[in-house]
């Protein structure tokens, strides 16, 4: 039995919906992620599990490592997580955003927890196309910087496919797209309009005292990163994992 976390997010929905198209038995979270006990309830008869939290809740780490204790002490033998990029592992990003060294702290865990613990498979997608949208246009300054987007669509499958096989038990993968381009033609072809906004403007609050939000924040890493190339090679995970090519834009 596989158990989804996150199904009312974007992602989590596609997973459901692909597990429900292959006939996959699985069942969706319906206690609160606050909920330890709950967890562990649901837990109960689960095999495998896939765990997609809400990004930038002040809870989110908290709640990521609720769900792997949950796991944990019932014996669910892999868990399948959506992780960060690989640039959000460095240094630099991780001192620039405290959301990015959180989520680089439960990769940490995963991978260190044991040969008790249950096996992992953390899925690191570059700039996930769909996400990159905001109000019917994509915002992020990033410059004549390339990034091989991915389709959201293909992160689902390859979650799919990795709570399938055993293959993919104690691995972590990079995702990429098929192609690697500007955002200014990736809004072009995704049919969405292309309106950058300097994602610095929010980091000076923070020098006149004011409180910066995790999400801007991160979108200044982010931008910096990607105007940087830092999402720009395209590799054959997808295809290695999938057997056909992700989807261009």
């Amino acid at each position: 039995m596989i158990l989804v976390i996150g199904h009312q997010l974007p992602l989590g929905q596609m997973v459901v919906s692909q597990l429900k198209e292959q006939n996959i038995e699985h069942k969706t979270l319906q206690s609160s992620l606050d909920d330890l006990a709950g967890m562990m309830a649901e837990c109960e008869g689960v095999t495998k599990l896939f765990v997609v939290t809400e990004p930038f809740h002040e809870q989110q780490m908290v709640r990521d490592n609720r769900a792997m204790e949950a796991a944990h002490k019932r014996k669910v033998k892999h868990i399948v997580r959506v992780s960060v990029a690989p640039w959000g592992a460095t240094p630099e990003s991780r001192a620039s955003s405290e959301w990015l060294t959180e989520r680089w702290a439960v990769d940490h865990y995963h991978v260190n927890s044991g040969r008790m613990a249950p096996a992992y498979t953390l899925l690191r997608p570059y700039s996930i196309a769909q996400d990159l949208v905001e109000d019917g246009a994509i915002r992020v300054a990033a410059g004549q910087g390339k990034v091989a987007a991915i389709d959201r669509s293909d992160v689902a499958a390859v979650v799919v496919a990795c709570l399938q096989s055993d293959e993919h038990k104690n691995k972590a993968y990079v995702l990429t797209g098929s192609n690697s381009l500007t955002l200014a033609d990736l809004a072009k072809r995704m049919e969405v309009g292309y309106r950058p906004a300097s994602p610095f403007a929010r980091l000076f609050q923070g020098m006149l005292g004011q409180p910066t939000e995790p999400k801007q924040a991160f979108a200044a890493v982010q931008a910096s990163a990607l105007s940087g190339g830092a999402e720009s090679a395209v590799n054959g995970t997808v295809e290695e994992i999938l057997g056909r090519k992700p989807k261009g834009f």
